[in-house]
């Protein structure tokens, strides 16, 4: 049970919402100095969404007492996680703070042995490094290193942080991971997402060479991502190619996340003749999407030869 003075401060920092920011300011300023680690995570959530960047100084004052004693002061991470969450909102772009948190570790008693709860630190300020200001070998050199780190998270954080660089080079780095393997099979899929950041049409098919093996799924949600109309073709091709009604369900929900119109294309024309559950499934999809609006027309056409859609499609768009 919560003590009454913490519900206190939790409940000023609900109404801190709302009030003018000159109000807002010094009441999350002595917020973010309380004792209760617990605390200052809320208000350095609440100091990142208003995004007010008079009080970079209190996060960065906040963060260097949670390294002080730090699985007494912040258990599991819980305050500095959100600091760094803020302080990256608010624009802060020092190499070396963030290069600091890469390396960051925070061994805590559990069974049957200790257990680091920093990946998540780690992971962020390899993110928080494309925005920095240093020289891009080093921040290369660093999120390479860290593509080995014993954290699943902090190594796909790490692959994404290379894709967003948008150094060429970062291809290589890239290739020998997945070439070499993860026992994380997400790992390799933030890999295959940032190959297609750094090389937006080269890589297509080297990525769907993947479609075809147990990394379907990473390969298929690395081009749905993708802005190219070949990325669309390839998955269509896939989809065409198999005979599991789940694994074509799979792929109709990455299809409805596509940027590339001729995916919702694609779906509205497979209403005509999928299976229940297929079609259902792309109703969802296109509903969602992001081009709902234009295809919910041509969707209600398509379901009202189909009776046994009406009922998904009132659910899903109207």
């Amino acid at each position: 049970m919560k003590r009454p003075n913490l519900e206190l401060k939790f409940a000023e920092l609900r109404d801190l919402r709302s009030v003018p920011e000159e109000r807002a300011v010094p009441a999350l300023r002595r917020l973010l100095a309380d004792p209760s680690h617990h605390v200052i995570a809320r208000a350095a959530v609440l100091t990142g969404d208003r995004h007010l960047t008079d009080l970079v100084p209190d996060l960065l004052a906040s963060y260097a007492r949670m390294l002080v004693n730090p699985v007494e002061s912040d258990p599991q991470c819980v305050a500095k996680f959100p600091i760094l969450v803020a302080l990256k909102e608010l624009g802060y772009a020092n190499a070396d703070f963030f290069l600091a948190g890469t390396r960051y570790t925070q061994f805590e008693p559990d069974v049957p042995k200790p257990t680091d709860k920093a990946p998540p630190v780690r992971g962020l300020c390899a993110l928080a490094l494309i925005g920095c200001d240093m020289d891009d070998f080093e921040a290369l050199e660093r999120l390479t290193d860290m593509l080995l780190d014993p954290a699943p998270v902090v190594r796909g954080d790490a692959a994404r942080a290379i894709g967003g660089m948008g150094m060429h080079e970062g291809i290589l780095p890239l290739r020998l991971k997945i070439k070499t393997g993860d026992r994380e099979p997400r790992v390799l899929g933030d890999c295959f997402t940032a190959l297609l950041m750094l090389e937006p049409t080269e890589y297509l098919d080297f990525v769907a060479g993947f479609l075809h093996g147990t990394l379907w799924i990473e390969a298929a949600i690395a081009l749905a991502g993708s802005p190219e109309l070949r990325a669309v073709t390839l998955l269509t091709g896939f989809w065409g190619s198999q005979d599991s009604t789940e694994t074509r369900t799979s792929l109709v929900g990455l299809l409805a996340t596509s940027p590339v119109e001729a995916a919702a294309e694609f779906l509205v024309k497979l209403l005509e003749t999928a299976e229940q559950v297929l079609a259902e499934r792309a109703i969802e999809g296109l509903a969602k999407g992001r081009f709902r609006a234009r295809v919910e027309g041509r969707v209600r056409a398509a379901v009202e030869g189909r009776p046994g859609l009406r009922e998904a499609f009132e659910a899903e768009f109207c």
